[in-house]
């Protein structure tokens, strides 16, 4: 309910994400979260028998689905590796999710770009009492939702020959899995590096 849903947010909501990443003008970030809304809005068409795309108007256009997982993002036209690398931690694909966010459960990544909040306020919000479930004046809540989503997002952080390893698993509450417990794991992410130690940065550091 912190992230933003790629199948749902409204183009607006989709467009501060993209205009987030380093370099991407606003007229771009407002190109691309088109070409999102574009790429999961379905359309009356049939399938191509060559390429299995639809063809509207006679031209091949994009899927016109819903996104199966965060990487289909790299296939909206527009969207690179560095803009995908860029906003994954704000976006999140299920198959229940919400149009808008939850600003209480909003990593640094959603609060900046969505909630028009600085480093240093998001530090302040990360520090403060959030129970009473105000939110802070400075919040843009133009995109506010404050709805209890089964949804998580479970990382664990591993520290090996001077790097740092992610493992990310998605995991959905209440619905049983195989083994019975009251929960389920319905996407796991290959484990990916994310940095280095404290450690290596500052050798590093220390050599230039």
């Amino acid at each position: 309910a912190g992230l933003v849903d790629i199948n749902l947010a409204p183009g607006e909501l989709l467009s501060r994400v993209f205009a987030a990443v380093e370099n991407i003008e606003e007229a771009e970030a407002l190109i691309l979260a088109a070409n999102v809304v574009e790429w999961r809005s379905v359309v009356e068409g049939e399938a191509s028998a060559d390429t299995g795309e639809i063809e509207v108007r006679g031209e091949s256009a994009m899927r016109h689905a819903r996104f199966e997982a965060i990487e289909d993002l790299l296939l909206v036209p527009g969207v690179d590796r560095r803009i995908f690398e860029a906003v994954r931690e704000a976006v999140y694909v299920s198959q229940s999710g919400q149009a808008g966010v939850d600003w209480q459960a909003a990593p640094p990544a959603v609060l900046k770009a969505v909630g028009g909040l600085t480093d240093e306020q998001v530090q302040e919000l990360a520090e403060r009492d959030a129970g009473d479930g105000i939110a802070p004046a400075e919040l843009d809540l133009a995109f506010q939702q404050r709805e209890s989503l089964p949804l998580y997002r479970a990382d664990a952080r591993v520290e090996a020959g001077g790097q740092t390893y992610l493992r990310r698993r998605w995991v959905e509450r209440g619905s049983p899995g195989v083994d019975r417990l009251p929960w389920r794991f319905f996407r796991t992410e290959p484990v990916r590096a994310v940095g280095l130690t404290v450690q290596a940065a500052s050798s590093e550091s220390g050599n230039d």
